[in-house]
Parts: structure tokens; sequence; C-alpha cells
């Protein structure tokens, strides 16, 4: 199976705020992981623009995300 989840659609810091849209990808990657299940975690993030700070609270808060196995 294969999902892609696209915050804000494309452009998630031009119609939301930082906070906003971190919350989107949590929710998003939440949701990703129990659709497929078995504890998976996405490998990558499609975005368009994505902010600095965005970036970081994602590569904190889900490391396995932008690192080869």
């Amino acid at each position: 199976m294969h999902v892609t989840f696209i915050p804000g659609a494309f452009f998630a810091n031009a119609y939301n705020s930082r906070e906003q849209v971190n919350k989107d990808l949590h929710d998003g990657l939440a949701k990703v992981s129990e659709m497929i299940g078995d504890g998976f975690r996405p490998r990558s993030v499609v975005a368009g623009f994505l902010s600095s700070a965005n970036q970081q609270i994602i590569k904190k808060k889900y490391p396995a995300i932008n690192r080869p196995k």
C-alpha cells in the first residue's frame, strides 16, 4: 500500500501558522501509521513549501524520517 500525505495542499505555511502545520503533520503521520498498521512510520514527507522550523520539528519528533535504512 502506498499513501501520500501532502500537508496544506503543497504550501502548508502559506495557509496556516507553524503551530497548526505541526499539528497537521502530527495528525497526518499518525493517520498514515494507523492506516498501514504494524508501527509503520513514513520515511519522507512531501511538501512544496515547509518552513525550516517545521522541518526541525519533524527531524526531532520523527527521527526515522529522512534517514536511510
